[in-house]
């Protein structure tokens, strides 16, 4: 057996050298990513770095705001269906975020987590439209109340992705023909 832990995926988040990433969001919504929380600048910081609070400054987000595109749909906090998704509208901007030369899509539509049907739909229409992007939902990898923090993953893990199966392809290609029949282990941190 060949039991693998790596750094690949962090090594490339601290290094900012992931895949280029657009991001898929409700209309009116954005700005999400660049906003992030009250304490976004603070978290994990002692009580005598969090009094020099002011002289730090919040990490640029990883998707630029130019390829963050907002659609036209809503579901409310009941998760009910208040506005249907434009597919005509959903079509536009993810064709405009290919035409930008996007390596991945992330989608994080509001409380998609109770009703992922928006975001299902919209992953199915990456697929059909654009089947070389990687493309990840928020629902299927946080389904949990909090845009920002559902959006974030989803992000990171689009901008991750890509390296990382780039990667474990190659090494398990490498291992299978040096003679490993048995599956490729890998080692999680978390």
């Amino acid at each position: 057996s060949f039991c693998h832990g790596g750094t690949a995926a962090i090594n490339a988040l601290l290094t900012r050298s992931g895949v280029k990433v657009g991001l898929l969001t409700t209309k009116g919504f954005e700005d999400t990513l660049a906003m992030g929380r009250v304490d976004q600048k603070i978290a994990g910081l002692s009580e005598a770095e969090r009094i020099q609070v002011h002289l730090l400054n919040k990490a640029e987000p990883i998707v630029p705001r130019h390829l963050i595109k907002g659609l036209v749909e809503r579901i409310d906090s009941k998760g009910h269906e208040v506005v249907a998704l434009d597919h005509d509208d959903a079509c536009r901007q993810i064709d405009a975020l290919a035409a930008e030369g996007v390596d991945a899509i992330a989608i994080c539509l509001l409380w998609s987590f109770l009703d992922p049907t928006h975001e299902r739909e919209v992953r199915r229409l990456v697929r059909e439209r654009h089947p070389g992007i990687f493309v990840c939902s928020s629902s299927e990898l946080a389904p949990v109340i909090g845009e920002y923090e559902r959006m974030t993953t989803a992000v990171i893990n689009a901008y991750l992705a890509p390296i990382t199966s780039r990667y474990l392809t190659s090494l398990h290609r490498k291992l299978q023909a040096r003679g490993l029949t048995h599956p490729l282990l890998i080692v999680q941190n978390g």
